[in-house]
């Protein structure tokens, strides 16, 4: 809009003070073909007539002789290089003839920045001028603040408003700033400046991320001097007490007008002025920065005065908030407060707010008189943090700790692990386990460690840990299913089992109560009960605001998802999961989620997503030794270009993963990807790369269905292509891969009628998937013997499989659907399974293109 005014047309820009007004003028003329007039509004000239004609005509004065003699005359006398008086309309005229004169030659630009301090009568004749142009190469921009201290008439005119940045782009800007920031603090910040680039700016420039995450976190943000000015300029212009009503508004902020009320003076001035909007007993600054402006702009006595008379005015209906305010006014320590604001950010966190919880910890560590209370509370206020996201403030805040608490030792590890280098994670995490005095610590520390061993490909190191785990006093059965887990044999516990098992540490931990049911369940002997529990602890993490742990605990819902058939599920968790590890700082779990939304899309046959994801994922993981992540990525290459019949490329990739020393390499993923590996050595000639491959009947029965694929392509044993497909029913793609390369199996042997059965399940299966280029191959296999692929007909279903279709295409949950049916919502996930291979869908959204009512 703006660049096309460039060259023709007439736009009034309006916003905000740093709002990018001016940048985006200088944006355009920059581009800008032709000549440029320019003038810029000054207050102290406002009352000079013709000043900004003078500055903006100043270039072209040698061209006003070529206008006609009455123009002429009357435009040197406004620019006073001529003596005598003049008209407006002359003047104005004079200024569209002069424009029109130098349009003839080449494009003219002419751009106004700060119009509302340009005198009125210069005004008058530009603007008279902006709405004649007609079809003229004359383009006229006037930047205009909002509001302004005097208006510009623009009746008549384009307008195009500015507003403040999104918080993606207000990332962008922080982070070109070199002052990167994690999501919640971004949030905070677009909120208390409403976006403004220059406030932004401000910030990232004059303080670090720990610094810039403490001032989002307490609501007050520091001003720049040009937006502070801005608006105490309209503060100053009200009476004292209603200037007083607003720093009680400002200092208390819940935006109850009866206590601003009752406080201070009348606000209806500032109402007028725009500064504030009253509805509904509630205030609201009209913008964020006049909130800062207004507390910013006052003294510290003032305050302080602030906030005692508010704290006296909720020392009765509301003590905590009362609290909250004598602290903000209390500048030395002092030891009660501080004890009292600790049990009051115990219970905030108790209720959720986890933000809240951090702030008021800090506040109490400042008024703490001893050094060791000092630290505690603040690494309390650090672990907070670090729950709700705040990584940044995490770091920053354990910097100031020089003693090794028990909740600083925690809180460093845990932003170790999930934030930075997985193997110097486990070093800390192991040597501070062994080091610790309690049980319950050092069971929690050695757990930590073994995810930071898992993911780092330290397979040994992780199988001693879970020994040692065992051996702690209450984590006996937690340190046997973690061998399990690293072992890959099914966990024999129900998730609910595991979390009501959790030692009294895990259970005041909160957040690991559900962590590690998820990952111990990753093999559990029911995956639809595990899923569950993903999904309700996935929602108690994100409801009580533990950003953080939700992004830990998605990868393995998404795994979990992904084998169960649940693609579309996965795909949407994974997208979730990786924009909160953005936000909140965790860089190996990013590459965990793009790692998977690799694996998917290379399942589905999109081979560009797939290496997308997988090269972004390799990116993030090999730097901080994330062996699981990049192993994962370059599973899903050669998934890929299996597919695609490259599969010299796939045996390379694939005997990768198991090269000891190799970033991509891990144990536990070359074990997942062996039957990928034995069929692309096979495909490749290459069969002297097939190790031996031996199934352990406690592995899971969609890893015996893996293995035992392995050991009928390299043995070419009819029995184990049978047992590849048998007992995965919950697991669609491996049932799928089975049928396929029986299939291939029994065509090769001559059995075109068992190949044709094989073959259109693992159509059906492949379809109901969206696995488009598998679902092609299995086409192409079954057009070689004869056959041809069957459409998804309603008749197939079982008279409950169609009742359970029939309330999912309604939109039930399948919780609801059990209620109604009296079954367990695990069978009606079971009955679903089977229906949508049937129907040849992928999801329950694609229910609704059926008849199923009875």
């Amino acid at each position: 809009m703006v660049s096309g005014v460039a060259t023709g047309g007439a736009l009034v820009i309006r916003g905000e003070a740093g709002i990018g007004k001016s940048t985006l003028l200088a944006e355009v003329v920059s581009g800008a073909p032709g000549r440029v007039l320019r003038a810029s509004g000054v207050e102290s000239e406002v009352e000079i007539a013709f000043s900004g004609l003078h500055q903006l005509l100043l270039p072209a004065l040698d061209e006003i002789g070529g206008l006609p003699e009455p123009q002429a005359d009357a435009l040197r006398r406004a620019l006073g290089t001529a003596s005598g008086e003049t008209t407006d309309r002359l003047v104005c005229a004079a200024v569209l003839g002069l424009l029109n004169r130098l349009a003839e030659r080449t494009p003219v630009l002419v751009v106004v920045d700060d119009a509302h301090d340009v005198d009125r009568a210069s005004m008058t004749a530009l603007l008279f001028a902006a709405r004649r142009l007609a079809d003229r190469p004359i383009g006229m921009l006037f930047a205009v603040r909002d509001p302004a201290p005097r208006a510009v008439d623009s009746a008549g005119l384009a307008e195009l408003r500015l507003s403040g940045l999104d918080g993606e782009n207000a990332a962008r800007l922080l982070d070109e700033l070199g002052t990167p920031v994690d999501g919640p603090t971004r949030d905070r910040l677009v909120a208390a400046t409403a976006g403004n680039p220059l406030a932004l700016t401000t910030l990232g420039r004059s303080a670090d991320r720990g610094r810039l995450a403490l001032d989002a976190l307490s609501g007050t943000v520091p001003v720049d001097s040009a937006l502070r000015a801005a608006f105490t300029a309209q503060l100053q212009a009200l009476p004292t007490e209603t200037q007083a009503a607003l720093l009680i508004a400002a200092a208390d902020d819940t935006g109850r007008l009866d206590l601003v009320e009752s406080l201070g003076g009348p606000l209806d001035p500032a109402e007028q002025a725009g500064l504030v909007e009253v509805s509904g007993g509630r205030l609201r600054f009209a913008h964020p920065l006049a909130r800062a402006a207004t507390y910013s702009s006052a003294t510290s006595s003032q305050i302080g005065r602030a906030h005692r008379r508010i704290a006296a005015a909720l020392a009765a209906t509301d003590p905590p908030r009362a609290r909250w305010h004598r602290c903000l006014a209390t500048a030395g320590p002092d030891e009660a407060l501080a004890a009292e604001l600790e049990t009051d950010a115990h219970d905030a966190e108790a209720r959720g707010g986890l933000a809240a919880t951090a702030s008021v910890l800090l506040h109490a560590a400042r008024l703490s008189p001893a050094e060791a209370d000092q630290e505690r509370r603040t690494a309390a206020a650090a672990h907070v943090a670090w729950k709700s996201g705040h990584a940044g403030l995490a770091r920053t805040l354990l910097s100031r700790i020089s003693g090794n608490t028990p909740t600083q030792v925690r809180t460093r590890g845990l932003v170790e692990l999930y934030s930075s280098d997985q193997v110097m994670a486990l070093h800390f995490l192991r040597r501070h386990a062994r080091a610790a005095h309690l049980p319950d610590q050092a069971g929690e520390l050695f757990f930590l460690a073994a995810d930071a061993a898992l993911h780092a490909d330290r397979l040994g190191d992780a199988r001693r840990l879970a020994r040692q785990v065992a051996d702690l006093p209450g984590f006996r059965d937690y340190g046997r299913w973690l061998a399990d887990v690293l072992e890959l044999r099914v966990v024999d516990a129900e998730p609910w089992e595991v979390f009501e098992a959790a030692p009294e540490s895990v259970r005041r931990s909160g957040a690991h109560r559900w962590l590690l049911p998820m990952l111990l369940n990753r093999f559990g002997r029911d995956p639809w009960a595990a899923r569950e529990f993903g999904l309700a602890a996935h929602e108690q993490l994100r409801t009580t605001g533990m950003l953080a742990i939700s992004a830990i605990a998605l990868p393995w819902l998404v795994e979990l998802e992904c084998r169960l058939g649940l693609w579309a599920d996965a795909a949407e968790h994974a997208e979730e999961g990786l924009h909160l590890a953005r936000d909140t700082g965790q860089q190996p779990r990013e590459a965990d989620f793009l790692s998977q939304l690799a694996l998917l899309a290379a399942w589905r046959g999109d081979a560009s997503g797939c290496r997308r994801h997988a090269r972004l994922a390799l990116e993030r993981a090999t730097p901080v030794h994330n062996n699981l992540a990049a192993a994962q990525a370059t599973w899903a290459l050669a998934v890929s270009e299996l597919a695609s019949g490259d599969v010299e490329q796939a045996s390379d990739r694939l005997a990768a993963l198991s090269a000891p020393g190799l970033p991509t390499a891990h144990e536990h993923i070359a074990r997942l990807a062996a039957a990928d590996a034995v069929e692309a050595h096979v495909r490749a000639g290459r069969v002297e790369r097939i190790a031996e491959i031996s199934i352990d009947p406690s592995n899971p029965s969609w890893l015996q269905a893996v293995l035992h694929r392995c050991r009928a392509l390299a043995e070419d044993s009819e029995q184990h292509y049978r047992l590849s497909t048998s007992d995965v029913d919950d697991f669609p793609f491996e049932r799928a891969r089975g049928s396929l390369l029986h299939g291939q199996w029994l065509r090769r042997e001559r059995r075109p009628a068992e190949a044709r059965a094989e073959l259109r399940v693992g159509i059906d299966l492949f379809e109901s998937l969206g696995a488009r280029q598998w679902a092609e191959r299995a086409r192409g296999e079954l057009r070689a013997c004869g056959g041809s692929a069957p459409r998804g007909d309603v008749a197939a279903l079982t008279a409950q499989e169609r009742e359970v279709a029939a309330l999912a295409a309604r939109g039930l949950s399948n919780r609801e659907i059990a209620a109604r049916l009296f079954i367990s919502h695990r069978t009606v996930g079971y009955h679903l399974h089977k229906v949508f291979p049937k129907l040849g869908i992928a999801g329950r959204g694609q229910l609704r293109g059926f008849d199923l009512e009875p």
